[in-house]
């Protein structure tokens, strides 16, 4: 359990959306940042892999899909896959920013695999997907990448 939390925990600390103490002001990456345009363009074209590799592993290893989410503007969310069922995926908030009004922990969406932005699931230490962690990882210190690295549990990165 302590470990899901961590896990948890580390896919908001190093999200494209970040928050301050400031409920008024959110800072999300730059809709013209062709990096991140790239990320989620993979991902999307990968929802499939994603798929089999939670029916092969996602038992344990906390498989989670990024979403939009409008709630007093609209925030890059990480959710947790509950379900996945013919043509999207049952996913529930696990954290979410002050600023939410309308979400709690713990709700539930049903998102078509269309709708989402990334996706990802750590399986003996290796990272699949997370396609826009990645990028945000590219921006850091090497000093703030192996402490990234270890806090998420990542020892390697999957094609």
């Amino acid at each position: 359990m302590k470990l899901y939390i961590l896990l948890l925990t580390a896919f908001l600390s190093f999200s494209t959306h970040l928050y301050s103490n400031d409920s008024n002001i959110k800072i999300e990456h730059l809709k013209h940042d062709k990096d991140m345009f790239q990320a989620i363009k993979k991902a999307k074209t990968t929802v499939n892999k994603f798929i089999q590799l939670c029916e092969e592993k996602g038992e344990g290893n906390y498989p989670a899909i990024k979403y939009t989410i409008v709630d007093n503007g609209r925030t890059h969310m990480w959710l947790l896959i509950k379900e996945i069922n013919k043509d999207y995926f049952e996913a529930e908030l696990f954290e979410t920013p002050p600023y939410f009004n309308k979400y709690k922990v713990g709700d539930s969406f049903n998102i078509k695999f269309d709708e989402i932005m990334d996706w990802m699931i750590i399986v003996d230490g290796t990272l699949h997907g997370g396609y826009t962690t990645r990028v945000i990882r590219n921006k850091l210190s090497e000093k703030k990448k192996i402490e990234m690295d270890e806090y998420m549990g990542i020892e390697r990165y999957a094609n």
